[in-house]
């Protein structure tokens, strides 16, 4: 038989130093009381300490240990099971960076529509030049053209145009054959396309122009073209565009 050890009435002890430590003791037991009940909740179990028979407390015992046993396996079950939730966490995190890129890229790429007559674009140029030209267009919506474009000019001259967003004057060849390009380039990080029309120290220059077919020509925001030619050396020449369609 269990048996509860009698408790004592602080209020009947006449020591007031006593009854206080008699209480402050009491105060504890029954806070330790409480969170044992406290954790025999949150487990599920029965505060064992509350029962009176020896025999029930001794099964009392033997259940909760059973049932702290099999928590513990869960929960070293949860623990090794930490870096495979981590992964899956890693992994739609990834997923979700890249739904989020492909979103993005969707929403810039550009559509080509080709017109069903190509529409035509001649404009000449004197020496060295940079000027705006307007297209035949479908209003200031256009992003690009697609053209094939024949260059002719009037002299032996090596000629480097430039079209697209910008055709600021920026050196963009070298002085001797073999150089690093970086060393000699101006800043050519713009939207635009160069064309060489060859001349001079090449050895050779076209008698009947070139033709560069298939060029995807970036446009300003007002959708017209930029044209430079910034390393003609006193020429003239023209540039004959056929537009076969237009990114938007």
């Amino acid at each position: 038989m269990w048996l509860q050890a009698a408790e004592t009435n602080c209020m009947q002890l006449t020591d007031s130093q006593q009854k206080i430590k008699c209480l402050k003791e009491e105060i504890a037991k029954e806070e330790e009381r409480a969170e044992a009940k406290r954790r025999a909740a949150a487990n599920n179990q029965t505060n064992c300490m509350e029962l009176s028979d020896g025999n029930q407390l001794m099964g009392c015992f033997w259940n909760n240990i059973q049932k702290l046993r099999e928590e513990n396996k869960r929960l070293q079950a949860d623990v090794a099971n930490l870096p495979s939730l981590q992964r899956k966490v890693d992994d739609l995190a990834t997923e979700n960076r890249n739904l989020q890129t492909e979103v993005a890229n969707l929403r810039n790429n550009l559509t080509l529509t080709f017109f069903s007559i190509p529409q035509i674009k001649e404009f000449a140029f004197t020496g060295h030049q940079n000027f705006e030209v307007v297209l035949p267009s479908v209003g200031n919506s256009m992003k690009a053209i697609l053209a094939d474009i024949f260059v002719t000019v009037d002299r032996n001259d090596q000629v480097n145009i430039v079209l697209g967003k910008a055709g600021n004057a920026q050196k963009n060849w070298v002085n001797t054959r073999g150089n690093r390009p970086s060393t000699q380039f101006g800043n050519l990080a713009r939207q635009s396309i160069n064309l060489t029309y060859n001349g001079e120290a090449d050895g050779f220059t076209p008698n009947y122009g070139v033709w560069y077919s298939s060029q995807v020509i970036p446009l300003k925001d007002n959708g017209a073209m930029q044209f430079g030619n910034y390393s003609n050396s006193g020429s003239n020449g023209w540039v004959y565009m056929v537009i076969r369609g237009y990114y938007k």
